[in-house]
């Protein structure tokens, strides 16, 4: 316990108590290489307990006193390379490492000060930023979220409405992302948070995808590998199909309760049957089917995805989503391309075609040929149209 203003608070999660009361928050000291509770950083912020961890990031639970309520600060702590001293500052383990440190440093900065650049409610905003300690802090709004994974090893179950909801959000905030220029790729049940009315996505922090990056250790990609494709996964510049396909498979995790794969299997594996019998909303799998690349569907642009999610959060009064003219454009510059190559394929099939039935009797290679009717040639290349063309879900 520590008293403040008067006031006895506990040290873990600074709930007001009685001096012989005991919290029930159950804090009964600190993890190992975490801050020491009861001390203060940036000469203002009070420490209490830490409330989650990655492979880069730690994030206690601290108390502003200068505005009487708590914050979260994610402190930078890529535990592979670092451990702490007696006086709590961050030492490099081995001096080589040092040109890592400092690069995974920068990057993690660079990730957090990329919300503020954004308007969507999706993404965590930056209150305040400080150097202490031989590391980097942030200091972020408590939310009263859990992670995705938090949320459902709660005992919790997400229902249909918090899963259109949260597809609709976490959409309109890659259609922001897009057209700022960012793709994030790292998408996971562990940055993607939730609560009863729908989510906020923490979707900036540093991961073991930048360490395996900087590292060359491909073991640390082991907790978020299967929320990429294998594609994706192999890939050195991401896209925003990155994006839809981990999303999709954060979505499959909130209706199933279940990981889409095993750690370090190169290809995401996803129980079909359990989705469909999560949810009676049949678009909703569908899409997800689609976004996750379930029997070789796959979203050819972010405008189709919105399409089909619009037509969906329609049923429950959720605001439409916009894309931008600027996006629209992309789109559209990405399809016509598509079309050209197809038009040119479909005229040299027409070409071959022509030639069989204008050479059938005169060349030894044609006579042996089981050459089609018209009708099944105009048959499958309308069937071969519909397939490329059809910008939602038929």
């Amino acid at each position: 316990m520590i008293e403040i203003n008067g006031k006895i608070l506990c040290d873990g999660c600074f709930k007001e108590l009685d001096k012989e009361s005991e919290c029930s928050c159950g804090f009964s000291g600190n993890y190992a290489n975490s801050l020491q509770s009861g001390m203060i950083i940036n000469g203002r912020f009070i420490v209490g307990k830490q409330v989650r961890e990655s492979d880069t990031v730690k994030e206690y639970l601290c108390y502003d006193p200068q505005k009487s309520d708590t914050v979260l600060i994610k402190e930078f702590f890529p535990k592979m390379l670092v451990s702490r001293n007696g006086d709590n500052s961050v030492q490099i383990k081995d001096a080589d490492d040092l040109t890592a440190y400092n690069s995974l440093m920068q990057r993690f900065i660079e990730l957090m000060q990329i919300p503020q650049r954004l308007s969507s409610d999706c993404f965590i905003k930056v209150e305040n930023a400080f150097y202490e300690n031989n590391t980097a802090y942030f200091v972020i709004k408590n939310h009263s979220q859990l992670t995705v994974r938090e949320y459902i090893e709660s005992g919790k179950k997400i229902s249909d409405k918090q899963a259109v909801l949260s597809l609709s959000l976490a959409v309109k905030g890659l259609c922001e992302l897009k057209e700022n220029g960012f793709v994030n790729s790292k998408i996971s049940d562990r940055n993607v948070y939730i609560d009863d009315d729908g989510i906020v996505a923490d979707v900036f922090e540093t991961d073991q995808y930048d360490l395996a990056h900087h590292m060359k250790e491909s073991v640390a990609f082991g907790k978020t590998s299967f929320y990429m494709s294998a594609y994706d996964f192999a890939k050195k510049e991401k896209d925003i199909s990155s994006d839809i396909f981990s999303f999709g498979a954060v979505l499959y995790t909130m209706l199933t309760a279940k990981q889409p794969q095993s750690p370090f299997k190169a290809e995401a594996q996803f129980d079909k049957t359990a989705l469909e019998n999560s949810t009676s909303e049949k678009r909703l799998v569908k899409i997800i089917e689609k976004m996750c690349r379930i029997d070789g569907q796959k979203y050819e642009s972010l405008s189709s995805l919105v399409k089909d999610i619009n037509r969906l959060s329609r049923r429950y009064g959720f605001e439409k989503i916009k894309i931008s003219s600027a996006l629209e454009e992309t789109n559209k510059t990405k399809n016509n391309g598509k079309t050209i190559k197809i038009v040119i394929a479909l005229l040299f099939v027409i070409l071959v075609v022509a030639a069989g039935f204008i050479f059938a009797d005169k060349l030894p290679f044609f006579r042996d040929v089981d050459i089609p009717s018209l009708s099944e040639i105009f048959s499958k290349c309308l069937t071969f149209i519909k397939s490329k063309f059809s910008g939602g879900l038929l």
